[in-house]
């Protein structure tokens, strides 16, 4: 498994700035994304074919372009984001992943695959002024003698993102309170399949991360690839978010547009080097924490047209 470098603000910078460019030569004068030859130039349609080509099937963006060909004052805002960060994220995947991780089937290696692309989000997220630091793969003493394993943090200003990745697919099926949810698959055959409550399994990272360092606000994320129907999974309280990981522009948004700042920079750093002590951990904790693991409303954050805003696309 390739092992993710994660970028400093600056480079993130310089590939946000790639993405917008790529952009705004694919959109076309803002005016037309693939209709006819006659309306754009052949370079204009080269370009933008094969950039369509090589995006995944059940991706957001695709979505959204297969509603609408022209770009007016009511989409721009939206398809301008999602093909920056469809630029972005790809540029970071490039870099980062081998064609055997992203071809996978192995659950393991699924698995690690789609937490790496929750860290290209997160990077994403940096990349768009929302400033913090990305921390991940931690493994947490929880004060009862076990370790809790966290895909990745963010901490900032507001606290402390807590982020769970599924790299699941389907539909997905379950309210907070539940100890199993279920999930149904239609390829070529139906399936179904149980897991542990990921908003549980979350909270008990949360509980760690308190047992450290206590009354610091954190925010419980979990996310599921964008091709996952989640429709059917219900949630009431507060800080709680079940999300495609597109939608993670929406939960940051919200949270740092609503919640008061509870750490300065130099907080943000003390908390930051703390916690990056229980990264790296060696086989002995590892393999602890996976000989005691347990498989023992709400607005819907997932829908593009609601998003509260799209940053900064200038």
């Amino acid at each position: 498994m390739k092992k993710i470098k994660l970028l400093n603000q600056t480079q993130l910078q310089k590939v946000y700035e790639e993405a917008k460019r790529r952009t705004e030569k694919a959109l076309c004068g803002n005016k037309l994304i693939l209709p006819s030859m006659l309306q754009i130039t052949y370079m204009q349609y080269r370009d933008t074919f094969n950039f369509m080509l090589g995006l995944p099937q059940n991706c957001i963006l695709l979505k959204e372009l297969r509603k609408t060909q022209y770009i007016d004052n009511t989409n721009i805002d939206k398809i301008k984001f999602l093909m920056i960060r469809e630029h972005f994220l790809s540029m970071r995947e490039f870099a980062c992943c081998t064609v055997n991780e992203v071809k996978s089937y192995d659950p393991k290696i699924s698995g690690l695959y789609g937490e790496k692309l929750t860290l290209m989000e997160l990077e994403f997220m940096k990349a768009k002024k929302y400033n913090g630091n990305i921390l991940f793969d931690i493994y947490i003493p929880d004060g009862n003698g076990k370790y809790s394993q966290i895909d990745s943090l963010f901490v900032c200003s507001k606290g402390i993102f807590v982020i769970e990745s599924k790299n699941y697919y389907g539909s997905i099926y379950g309210n907070e309170n539940d100890y199993k949810w279920r999930g149904i698959g239609e390829t070529k055959r139906h399936y179904e399949w149980e897991f542990y409550n990921p908003l549980k399994q979350n909270s008990s990272h949360i509980n760690a991360i308190h047992y450290h360092l206590r009354g610091i606000p954190c925010f419980s994320l979990v996310v599921f690839p964008e091709s996952c129907n989640l429709n059917q999974v219900f949630t009431k309280s507060k800080d709680i978010y079940v999300i495609n990981r597109y939608a993670m522009l929406n939960v940051f948004s919200k949270v740092f547009n609503s919640s008061p700042d509870v750490l300065d920079d130099y907080m943000i750093k003390n908390v930051t080097d703390y916690i990056s002590n229980f990264c790296d951990a060696d086989e002995k904790i590892i393999k602890s924490h996976h000989n005691n693991i347990n498989d023992n409303i709400t607005r819907n954050f997932n829908d593009i047209d609601d998003f509260e805003n799209f940053g900064d696309n200038n």
